[in-house]
């Protein structure tokens, strides 16, 4: 998707900007969304259950807090998935963070609205005492995992109607 492109549904939602704007307990957001434009990149983990190898995705960032992201993508991303998020600054890499994408909407040809809580790395509970055998024994396995959306992220439709 190219930039432009981008920046064109970016300007095209600009409801969900409204929205955004309200106070994070009557939105049911855990934490306030601030309002961000760049590109950052999306990498599937090699050797997770549906990938053979790791896929790259080019994103332009919509929104972002400390407890996740929204963002626009120009393929949709199965919701419950895992994914690296690399942040740039042009072509320097800031920061790369476990991401899970917990909604993708189809906004128009090639466009998808996606939102996504951030995971916290492995070495940190491993530095905090928790086994490596530990961190993912009580995981649930993605094909068991509810389409359902988390309380943190909403339905863009609904937002409209509400606003």
């Amino acid at each position: 998707m190219s930039v432009e492109r981008a920046q064109h549904l970016l300007e095209t939602l600009g409801h969900i900007e409204k929205w955004r704007a309200k106070p994070a307990s009557i939105r049911k957001r855990r934490f306030t969304r601030f309002g961000v434009r760049g590109s950052a990149i999306l990498t599937s983990p090699a050797g997770c259950e549906h990938e053979q190898s790791t896929t790259s995705v080019t994103i332009q960032l919509r929104d972002v807090g400390r407890g996740g992201t929204g963002f626009l993508s120009d393929r949709p991303l199965r919701v419950d998935s895992p994914w690296r998020l690399t942040l740039l600054d042009e072509e320097l890499v800031t920061h790369s963070i476990p991401f899970f994408v917990r909604y993708c909407q189809h906004v128009e040809e090639g466009a998808y609205l996606v939102g996504g809580e951030f995971g916290i790395e492995a070495c940190v509970l491993l530095a905090l005492g928790v086994s490596g055998r530990n961190i993912t024994a009580h995981d649930v396995p993605e094909d068991s995992l509810h389409q359902s959306v988390s309380g943190e992220f909403e339905n863009p439709d609904e937002l409209a109607e509400a606003s």
